[in-house]
């Protein structure tokens, strides 16, 4: 996650979101950018296409109690 942010904010810097004096409700008020995604939707779409488990921890979620 932290490699996928700090790509995200490299990519921002250079922007008019960043660096060119918009004033988006994604940035925050230190200048942190919370967009999801800085560029189109189709690169997003490709990147999101393939998953490599061995780059994340995964783990079980607890079993909710069932209500009723």
């Amino acid at each position: 996650m932290e490699r996928f942010d700090d790509e995200i904010q490299r990519r921002l810097a250079p922007t008019v979101w960043n660096s060119g004096g918009c004033h988006s409700w994604y940035v925050g008020a230190d200048g942190r950018n919370f967009t999801i995604w800085p560029a189109f939707a189709n690169e997003y779409k490709r990147r999101l296409a393939r998953f490599d488990p061995a780059e994340f921890e995964l783990t079980s979620a607890p079993v909710a109690a069932a209500v009723g």
